[in-house]
């Protein structure tokens, strides 16, 4: 069986703010998270533009209590969650890093504690669409990182298309709520779906 991760960051590549946050979300099947993607349809369709497509609902552009209606729907998953956070002003490390380095430092620390979480070695990796990396670099970045695992794809969508993506915004999202403004209120949901938690 071949495990899905989905992968999203939240936070500033350059100077502004403290906290990067990188987050991904993995299930055995994407049929797992098929009650957390109805509930972003609903809300999609709730809030359609001028010319009457669905527009793709954030953490971002979402309301509290439509937060919380995902967030409660994806506890419901059978999921795993990991997340790297680097603090930028005082990681040893990451200090002085910045824009798409940073990217690709964080992909870096994510990825091995992914493999950790794994129940099989054979897994597919979906990035959210971000110029920082390109696929070769992307591909040697992961074959550098989890050698040891058997990577079906590697692919990078964009969130719009991709309901797991736009799941992981929302957790990237609330994690940074955590750290930048001490806003705990929506990690309580879904920390019982967090296996690995990882600051630098």
């Amino acid at each position: 069986m071949t495990s899905t991760v989905s992968l999203d960051e939240s936070g500033n590549l350059g100077s502004q703010d403290r906290y990067f946050i990188m987050s991904a979300l993995i299930v055995r099947r994407t049929r797992d998270l098929s009650k957390a993607f109805k509930v972003l349809d609903e809300m999609g369709a709730s809030r359609k533009s001028k010319k009457g497509a669905a527009i793709e609902v954030k953490f971002s552009n979402s309301y509290p209590h439509e937060r919380i209606k995902i967030l409660k729907s994806l506890s419901d998953c059978s999921i795993s969650i990991v997340y790297v956070v680097i603090d930028k002003k005082k990681s040893p490390s990451y200090k002085d890093i910045r824009n798409c380095n940073l990217y690709k430092a964080a992909v870096g620390e994510i990825l091995p504690l992914i493999g950790k979480m794994l129940c099989t070695k054979d897994v597919s990796l979906n990035f959210d669409e971000n110029r920082c990396i390109d696929m070769k670099n992307l591909l040697e970045l992961v074959a550098e990182t989890v050698p040891d695992l058997n990577v079906k794809s590697v692919r990078k969508v964009n969130s719009s298309s991709d309901k797991a993506v736009q799941l992981v915004d929302f957790i990237s999202g609330l994690i940074r709520e955590k750290y930048e403004h001490g806003d705990d209120k929506y990690m309580a949901l879904i920390e019982d779906g967090i296996s690995i938690a990882h600051e630098t």
